[in-house]
């Protein structure tokens, strides 16, 4: 009997020894839930640290790419690069944030000698508004949508140059194109 409770008394010793020395292994690893990511402007992702019950302070590394609440939720504002970083006890944790532009056209300028068919793209809900400076010079018509794709005719009327501003609702970018 002796020899029973001297074998369950050296286990609970050899026990506590353990929970002692690598009192880490019982604890959850502090971590953020994404390392990095990728937006379009105008969309948003929530960020979360997992592993502690510490308060979590948030910042953004660039602002006018996008910003952080104080819980964690990330907002695109416009095409760029910044890093968002969550602090715990002093320890930081960051994720590299990539937001691209929602609204695109394929050209930056085309010839007013022919018709010619751009294809918008437009990754975000939202509808597409033009602005001609001048609609005398072109018309503009819209196909199906394509996927992720819009169609977009320049029918030219006059020679001339044309600025025309197209805008994404849902965001309110937007994509000049010179005719």
């Amino acid at each position: 009997m002796k020899k029973v409770i001297r074998n369950i008394v050296s286990v609970l010793f050899l026990a506590f020894v353990i929970v002692m020395v690598y009192p880490q292994s019982a604890q959850a690893a502090v971590k953020l839930n994404k390392t990095s990511a990728t937006l379009f402007v105008g969309e948003s992702v929530q960020l979360r640290v997992s592993g502690t019950s510490q308060k979590v302070t948030w910042k953004s590394g660039n602002t006018k790419v996008a910003t952080v609440s104080s819980k964690g939720k990330v907002v695109a504002k416009k095409s760029g690069n910044a890093t968002i970083t969550a602090t715990v006890s002093g320890k930081s944790y960051k994720c590299n944030l990539k937001v691209n532009s929602s609204f695109k056209l394929n050209a930056k300028s085309v010839s007013i000698k022919n018709t010619k068919v751009l294809n918008a793209y437009l990754s975000a809900n939202g509808g597409v508004k033009y602005y001609p400076a001048n609609p005398k010079t072109c018309t503009i018509t819209f196909g199906k949508w394509n996927g992720d794709y819009l169609p977009i005719t320049i029918e030219p009327k006059k020679v001339g140059t044309e600025t025309i501003r197209f805008t994404n609702t849902a965001n309110k970018e937007e994509w000049q194109l010179t005719i």
